[in-house]
């Protein structure tokens, strides 16, 4: 943006006129002792009295330039908070993921050992049992999967936000 607007005000100023000034002093001669000063001072002043044309298209397309940046800027600002608000939200579905699976654990290992109070009892078979015991294990492999889904989450929320490559440590702690 900073280039587009320099650009801008640099077609602007073409309509100025401008001043310039040279100067140049040496010696002239066939050796050091015949040598004879010399020099020269050019002044010039420039006014661009027919470059109203150019000078008004390069100031409309530095403007336009300008324009296209600033939307190119809020187009940027919005994708941000947009990414921003889906991995906050991604992250509140993992949270809740993982507390659901941490439920679900708990309740299959009740259920694992009511099963086997009906095995011990002669009540249950052991195909029943084994059943208790895969569900277990898939309880558990559920929640591993929460939980790494959880950690990706704020992974994704701290690159969302420019923290990633600072502090991923804290952001891969278990949840509460």
């Amino acid at each position: 943006m900073q280039a587009a607007e320099r650009a801008l005000a640099s077609a602007r100023a073409e309509r100025l006129p401008t001043v310039a000034v040279s100067a140049d002093y040496g010696t002239i001669g066939r050796n050091p002792s015949e040598a004879e000063a010399t020099f020269s001072v050019v002044g010039r002043v420039r006014v661009p009295l027919w470059a109203g044309g150019r000078v008004s298209a390069r100031v409309l397309q530095a403007e336009a330039v300008v324009t296209q940046r600033h939307a190119e800027r809020d187009d940027l600002a919005g994708q941000i908070e947009a990414d921003v608000r889906r991995a906050f939200l991604d992250l509140e579905a993992a949270e809740s993921q993982v507390e659901l699976s941490r439920r679900n654990v708990d309740v299959t290992e009740q259920l694992l050992a009511l099963t086997r109070q009906r095995f011990d009892a002669g009540v249950g078979n052991s195909v029943e049992v084994a059943q208790a015991q895969e569900a277990v294990v898939t309880a558990a492999s559920d929640y591993i999967n929460a939980t790494f889904a959880h950690n990706v989450g704020k992974l994704v929320l701290a690159r969302a936000l420019g923290q990633a490559a600072d502090r991923w440590s804290e952001f891969l702690a278990l949840p509460d």
